[in-house]
């Protein structure tokens, strides 16, 4: 799911930074060339994790959290940088939720397809599972409609309701594929 935020981040910022001009221009497109690194370097953490045994993955996952955190620090240099900085950080936040959006659909699209095939002995699980991702998915998008609605929140407000969201898709995922595997 975060990869997918950094991609609708940088496929906005791209395109907005394009507009700028000036030392705003330069600073933006120099935030803009670190986002991409940041987001190459979360990649390939990512493709790393897939291959790893539990005890390696909890290092991967520490790895991965610091090339997130990396890639937040190029996205407030960014916003730093530009002039619209409000405007600028209500509309990532809304490509942001946007992708989470996809992401939990992907994901319960997935899990009721495999649902579907499962064995009798877990199809109850598996069904259980995917109704309790569907609940979760939209209150978690009731949440950032609301706040994405909101007039003038706070950076903090949108992080703070982004990383719910991730926390609670992440549980999600983990209660589905707990289902699958019992």
């Amino acid at each position: 799911m975060r990869l997918d935020e950094i991609d609708a981040t940088l496929a906005l910022w791209e395109g907005k930074a394009a507009e700028l001009e000036g030392d705003a221009r330069v600073k933006a497109e120099s935030a803009l060339a670190d986002m991409s690194a940041r987001r190459d370097a979360f990649r390939e953490t990512i493709k790393k994790e897939a291959e790893l045994r539990e005890a390696e993955w909890n290092h991967a996952k520490a790895a991965r959290e610091a090339d997130w955190k990396a890639f937040e620090a190029s996205a407030q240099r960014y916003i730093d940088n530009t002039d619209a900085q409000v405007e600028q950080q209500k509309v990532a936040f809304g490509a942001r939720a946007d992708a989470q959006r996809k992401a939990w659909q992907e994901a319960i699209d997935k899990f009721a397809d495999d649902a579907s095939k499962a064995s009798a002995v877990h199809k109850a699980k598996a069904d259980a599972a995917v109704k309790q991702m569907k609940a979760d998915s939209e209150a978690a998008k009731s949440k950032l409609e609301k706040l994405k609605l909101a007039s003038a929140e706070s950076r903090s407000a949108y992080e703070k309701a982004l990383n719910e969201t991730r926390e609670a898709f992440d549980r999600a995922n983990q209660a589905a594929r707990d289902a699958f595997a019992n």
